[in-house]
Parts: C-alpha cells; sequence; structure tokens
C-alpha cells in the first residue's frame, strides 16, 4: 500500500473528524479510505 500524506488540515476540523470515526468504531484511515473508493466509483460509474 502506498502512503499519503496531507498537510495543514485545520485542526479543528481534524479533531472533530476523528471524533466522529471513533464515534463510528471506526478510525480516520478507514473512513478516507472509504470516502476514496466512493469518490472514484462515482467518478468512473456510467449511467
Amino acid at each position: 500500500m502506498a502512503d499519503l500524506i496531507i498537510r495543514k488540515i485545520p485542526e479543528d476540523l481534524r479533531n472533530q473528524f476523528k471524533a466522529l470515526c471513533a464515534s463510528k468504531g471506526s478510525n480516520m484511515r478507514e473512513e478516507i479510505i472509504k470516502f476514496m473508493k466512493q469518490a472514484v466509483e462515482k467518478a468512473t460509474r456510467k449511467d
């Protein structure tokens, strides 16, 4: 797997996202991968 580093994320946004992930029993890595998969599927979907 490749690494992805994202810099300069607003601290409040990061903290809110981390808390949201925890409330879902997940972590930021898992949720970001889900988001990326959904974005790619949506962009490549043929209607």
